[in-house]
């Protein structure tokens, strides 16, 4: 039992702080719960005595809340899980931006090389472009001789390997890499030109080459270019991080090669997009089916 008088004085003192923290209710049931909205009261000195006598305070600020080890656990599984389904998208997004924008690169430092070499030498379809080929030395000589006249010296080119070079010298431009299906393609190719970039990309130049009646190779003046772009880094495939820019002097522009083909060849046909088993040439239109969609991988892109 409290002294006396000590009871009315808590009493009193307890009325006192019921009426200063809620004077704006007269429900003492609203007191009770802490629904009233005198908040703002609560760090006044009166309030201490309510402390003191253990007064149960819904959100109090004088409680601490924490989460259980449990809780925490839960919520790092779910946010793992969350991340693991979302993650490869997410790169898998970030990798084809990369490639586009590469090779939107490679396509503009070409082009304006050709375009700056055209206010020198005039125009395309007049540059000394031997056509009728039918040797591998005078292949070597065509190609390097419109490489070092046409685009070396409008490019900044960091490795030089000329058309005819021994193998040792053409180590450092020539790999490995594969057709769309997979197939091993072998790299080395002694009658191009190839030229790495600042950048890394490595650029290869060759001459379009059929048969003639008599069966004999006859090289023509289209010239062909072989976008790496990121070099001997894997995968070293075509679609993926090869593509082919065509250089026609006959309509004196350069475009990706395939590009006036309708959509549905660039994607499924005889040298589209689409891994076709037994066919070496599928996958060089990858790079047209891209600039076609203007500069994207889409969707139904065969990534």
């Amino acid at each position: 039992p409290l002294p006396m008088g000590e009871g009315a004085r808590r009493a009193g003192e307890g009325y006192y702080v019921r009426s200063y923290l809620c004077q704006c209710s007269k429900d003492f049931k609203i007191f009770q719960n802490m629904c009233c909205q005198c908040f703002r009261h609560f760090h006044h000195p009166s309030a201490n005595i309510l402390r003191q006598l253990n007064v149960g305070w819904a959100f109090s600020p004088t409680k601490i809340s924490a989460f259980t080890l449990a809780e925490v656990l839960i919520t790092l599984g779910i946010i793992g899980v969350v991340a693991a389904m979302t993650l490869p998208s997410v790169i898998l997004n970030y990798q084809k931006k990369v490639t586009v924008n590469r090779l939107k690169q490679a396509y503009s430092t070409i082009s304006q090389a050709l375009v700056m070499a055209q206010k020198d030498h005039g125009d395309i379809s007049g540059w000394d472009i031997a056509s009728g080929l039918t040797s591998l030395d005078q292949v070597d000589v065509s190609l390097n001789n419109f490489a070092n006249k046409y685009l070396i010296p409008y490019i900044k080119s960091v490795e030089e390997c000329p058309a005819g070079s021994s193998s040792q010298e053409r180590e450092k431009c020539d790999y490995i890499f594969y057709w769309r299906n997979g197939v091993q393609r072998n790299g080395s190719n002694a009658h191009s030109y190839s030229f790495i970039i600042n950048n890394g990309i490595v650029i290869t130049l060759s001459l379009d080459g059929w048969s003639d009646d008599a069966g004999q190779t006859v090289y023509g003046t289209t010239i062909f270019m072989r976008i790496d772009l990121n070099g001997k880094q894997k995968p070293n495939l075509y679609g993926r991080d090869i593509f082919h820019i065509i250089l026609n002097p006959s309509t004196t522009n350069i475009n990706m090669y395939g590009i006036g083909q309708t959509r549905e060849d660039l994607l499924d046909g005889n040298r589209g997009c689409k891994e076709k088993i037994g066919n070496n040439q599928s996958g060089e239109w990858c790079g047209a089916l891209i600039q076609y969609d203007g500069w994207q991988i889409k969707d139904d892109y065969p990534w």
